[in-house]
């Protein structure tokens, strides 16, 4: 009945925002072995449940993360902003004695390579329960589910991506604001940027390529000015200046 109300109430939420199901996959015909792996997912370790119990909204089957550290990589999604999922802790590892145990969804927008992913979130005391998570809208990226295994086993079900669940930080505004960023891509985090025409009450935002706040500070604009990324890793970045009528929201790259 849990299951059945939150899979209702994640429903009602998403057709109130005229969501778009970019990607879904229940795996109910996959059963366990590396023959019935969805077309264009990679899993590390094969392993399935059968039960209702250990199944999403969408009932059996289940894939199971039967090992420490397995992990399954989904297809190239395309232009989503949220990913949810159906997961289950089980055997030993309940939620009541298993406090270490985690599962990590992680985010690459260029290549399945381990160290092109970046984490978009973990988690532990897992129960029964349907999770959700925002991603950078627009963007093309593969995501990543890892288990580190303490206790039990985990059941992963219903996996979905959406377009249209969230607010983009791109909203549009009258006008676009007039400023150059250079050098871009930087070799060494700092970038100058230069703002011309009258602009009030300026504010700057920076986000990494999940859609993740790293910077905010407010403008003395027009001018020019240093932003200073040198503490960031490299990778894409989106640099949002904005004003009482202004909007403009650019790509900046630290090589």
């Amino acid at each position: 009945m849990r299951k059945i109300i939150l899979s209702l109430f994640t429903l009602l939420i998403l057709s109130n925002l005229k969501a778009q199901t970019v990607l879904y996959e229940n795996f109910n015909a996959y059963d366990g072995t590396s023959t019935t792996v969805p077309s264009g997912w990679f899993f590390s370790y094969n392993g399935n449940y059968t039960s209702a119990a250990s199944s999403g909204p969408s009932t059996p089957n289940s894939y199971k993360f039967g090992v420490d550290g397995a992990y399954i990589i989904s297809p190239m999604v395309m232009s989503g902003d949220s990913v949810s999922f159906y997961m289950r802790l089980n055997g030993s590892g309940t939620p009541a004695n298993d406090t270490l145990s985690s599962i990590s969804v992680l985010g690459s927008l260029t290549d399945t390579a381990a160290s092109s992913f970046t984490t978009i979130g973990s988690y532990v005391k897992i129960g029964s329960t349907m999770k959700r998570y925002s991603l950078a809208k627009g963007n093309n990226m593969y995501i990543k589910i890892i288990y580190d295994k303490v206790g039990g086993n985990i059941a992963f079900d219903d996996f979905a991506i959406y377009s249209g669940t969230f607010v983009s930080i791109t909203n549009p505004t009258p006008k676009n604001l007039n400023f150059e960023v250079y050098p871009n891509p930087s070799s060494n985090g700092y970038f100058n940027i230069k703002a011309e025409g009258s602009i009030s009450n300026a504010q700057l935002a920076v986000y990494d390529i999940l859609g993740k706040e790293v910077l905010k500070r407010p403008l003395d604009l027009p001018g020019k000015f240093l932003l200073d990324l040198t503490d960031m890793p490299k990778g894409l970045y989106l640099l949002n200046i904005k004003s009482d009528n202004k909007n403009d929201v650019r790509k900046i790259k630290i090589e």
